[in-house]
């Protein structure tokens, strides 16, 4: 996966990471290949937000939330919702990826992020973490699925608040969504290191 020049242009130019008090806005012209080589431009389209969930192939946590993200990704697909599960990290490949997303049956398409570049551009740290984005490259929400983990490797028999569920189904309503980040428990992402003149 090639994270397309206007990206890493953008990340160059000083951007911060994105938080809902400073908003700063993804490129519009957004480009990137999936796993399977097909060109996505996701704020060109038609889609009432894009779903980026960082996925990580050997975090318990991910994996254990692999049905729930098929689950809304079938669910608010439908409704103008895109879906993307991004791998980011420098531990990870194009092989070891596409190995994983068969094997976890994600419905929607799977992206490469091994410089981090989506990763760094909304924030996300930690897998599975998510980050929801409005037509207009604004973060809406950034942070966990739900709280069924309540600590690592203590989780709840059924969540009490559905976080992203919540902002989806604000967006698709037709409402105005209230910016916010919550807190994930999860695997952290393997940045990759930066070289130092």
């Amino acid at each position: 996966m090639r994270v397309r020049r206007v990206l890493l242009t953008f990340l160059l130019l000083g951007s911060i990471a994105a938080t809902p008090t400073t908003r700063p806005a993804l490129p519009r012209d957004l480009e990137f290949t999936d796993l399977a080589g097909s060109v996505h431009r996701p704020l060109a389209a038609d889609a009432k937000a894009v779903v980026l969930l960082f996925v990580g192939r050997e975090c318990p946590v991910s994996n254990g939330y692999a049905p729930e993200i098929s689950r809304l990704a079938n669910e608010f697909g439908p409704r103008g919702v895109s879906f993307y599960v991004v791998y980011a990290g420098a531990d990870v490949n194009h092989d070891s990826a596409a190995k994983h997303a068969k094997e976890y049956a994600f419905t929607c398409p799977a992206v490469l992020d091994v410089k981090c570049a989506l990763a760094n551009s909304v924030g996300v740290t930690r897998t599975l973490e998510a980050a929801v984005i409005l037509p207009d490259g604004s973060l809406a929400y950034r942070g966990r699925i739900d709280d069924q983990y309540i600590t690592f490797g203590k989780k709840r028999f059924a969540p009490t608040k559905r976080d992203l569920r919540e902002a989806l189904e604000t967006i698709v309503a037709g409402k105005r969504v209230e910016p916010r980040v919550t807190d994930v428990v999860g695997c952290m992402i393997v940045m990759p290191e930066i070289k130092k003149p």
